[in-house]
């Protein structure tokens, strides 16, 4: 306790009080200076004692009671945290200490918990509403159309409006089934595109570019967006082909072009793939630095050529067009396309069969 206690009667008699009243006061463990205090404050003997046994000391006495309040709803507001002047303010707006305090512990200033109250919320729930980042105006509307926090989130999440999603609900779909059926799917529809891995966006994207499921996870697989996947199909392309294509670096618009001109397609490395040269015909290659280097001239428009990355060895055929170099002895090629083998016989008499290819634009 702040109040001072003890003192004879003398002490309390020479501080302006009769003996009767000092004696009274001393039997009340009030201490002398501490009783002049508050009756100078305007304190009788008897509300003295009532706000020592609320726990006030003289000062504390004077603060709370300046401030209208009665010894016990002073202890109450103070065992609950407040001071006189918060417990003042909230007060003054009709809360209770312990009202107040349930507010004030969940985050609340006296302002914003006057106007979630106002709204109809208790402190827990606009606690939870706050947290998932809804306004007052948008709570009291979510809750009004019969949803919880926790669903509104999901709902809100998922991009429905409060309309919107009444509207589902009522219909008989959770949030997660309910943008499929925004997207233009029935349940029995999503299910199956659901299953084999795709959002509602995507598999909107995919139906409306005509694709079943089966082969929209076909081009998908072989790294191809819908409106992508469209394109190439729409050319001609298989899954499997234009993935070829694509990892050989040839655009759509090229490819249409050099596809007649490569049978069997294109790969970045046939020759390793296929591993026999005679399996090569038919097929097309882009070279991956755009060089490979001289070995040997057979004529003006052929020699024996190094492909790099990996190394191996080719023909090549310019046909009517004269074989040219760059000064550091490097042939510049693209686009080859295989067109059978060449053979020849070294110096030592061993017979070699590599690729012939001929340069294709």
């Amino acid at each position: 306790l702040l109040v001072l206690f003890n003192g004879c009667a003398t002490e309390y008699t020479q501080l302006g009080f009769t003996e009767k009243e000092g004696q009274e006061l001393k039997s009340r463990d009030i201490f002398p200076l501490g009783a002049q205090k508050m009756r100078s404050e305007g304190l009788s003997i008897s509300e003295m004692e009532e706000w020592n046994n609320a726990g006030f000391g003289p000062y504390g006495t004077i603060d709370w009671r300046e401030k209208n309040f009665t010894p016990r709803e002073a202890a109450d507001w103070k065992k609950v945290g407040f001071s006189s002047s918060e417990a003042l303010l909230w007060r003054n707006d009709n809360f209770s200490p312990l009202e107040a305090s349930h507010w004030k512990d969940s985050g609340f200033s006296i302002h914003e918990a006057q106007s979630w109250r106002k709204a109809g919320f208790s402190a827990s729930n606009a606690k939870v509403w706050k947290g998932f980042g809804f306004s007052i105006s948008k709570a009291k509307f979510w809750r009004k159309a019969g949803f919880s926090a926790s669903n509104a989130k999901v709902w809100k999440g998922f991009g429905f409006s409060i309309s919107k999603a009444k509207f589902w609900r009522k219909a008989g779909f959770s949030a997660s089934d309910a943008i499929w059926k925004d997207s233009g799917f029935s349940i029995h529809e999503a299910q199956p595109w659901r299953k084999a891995g795709f959002s509602a966006s995507n598999a909107k994207a995919w139906k409306g570019f005509g694709f079943s499921i089966s082969i929209a996870k076909s081009w998908r697989k072989a790294g191809f967006s819908a409106s992508n996947a469209k394109a190439w199909k729409d050319s001609g392309f298989l899954p499997s082909v234009a993935k070829a294509w694509k990892n050989a670096r040839i655009s759509l618009s090229e490819a249409k072009h050099f596809k007649n001109k490569c049978p069997k397609g294109i790969d970045s490395n046939p020759f390793t793939l296929v591993g026999n040269p005679y399996q090569l015909k038919g097929y097309c290659m882009n070279l991956k630095i755009g060089l490979v280097g001289l070995l040997q001239m057979i004529s003006r428009n052929s020699a024996l050529v190094k492909v790099f990355e990996p190394n191996w060895l080719a023909f090549l055929d310019t046909g009517k067009e004269k074989l040219k170099t760059n000064g550091l002895g490097l042939v510049p090629l693209r686009m080859v396309y295989f067109k059978g083998v060449y053979k020849y016989v070294d110096v030592m008499g061993s017979l070699h069969i590599v690729p012939d290819m001929v340069p294709i634009r």
